[in-house]
């Protein structure tokens, strides 16, 4: 369960954020070349960026909760520890500010099983 955990919640969210980054270059692109008519498509083409984040995150959820449920069934591999550890500060930093919650309480459960 924890590898699984560890893939769900490294791999969702950075994928989020790829798309959205794509997204959002695409989508100011697009601005640029059709000039002011273009802020309608400006402003559809951020929020279906917004919401693969959002969707990333959510889904990572899945995957911290995982994790701290095999921490306290006794894991311990320490590459999955020190995976977790960094998969932690890549939320705090890519899924601010939800992510430095999420980070510092997978962190804490990682650091100390």
């Amino acid at each position: 369960m924890a590898k699984i955990g560890l893939w769900i919640f490294g791999g969702v969210p950075i994928l989020g954020f790829v798309v959205k980054t794509f997204m959002m270059v695409r989508a100011f692109k697009n601005l640029t070349a059709k000039g002011a008519q273009g802020a309608a498509d400006l402003s559809d083409a951020i929020s279906y960026a917004m919401w693969s984040q959002l969707f990333g995150a959510c889904v990572g959820l899945i995957g911290a909760v995982m994790l701290c449920v095999a921490f306290r069934r006794g894991v311990n591999e320490p590459w999955i520890r020190t995976a977790t550890i960094v998969l932690s500060c890549l939320w705090a930093f890519f899924a601010f500010p939800i992510g430095i919650f999420v980070g510092l309480i997978v962190g804490t459960v990682a650091y100390r099983s």
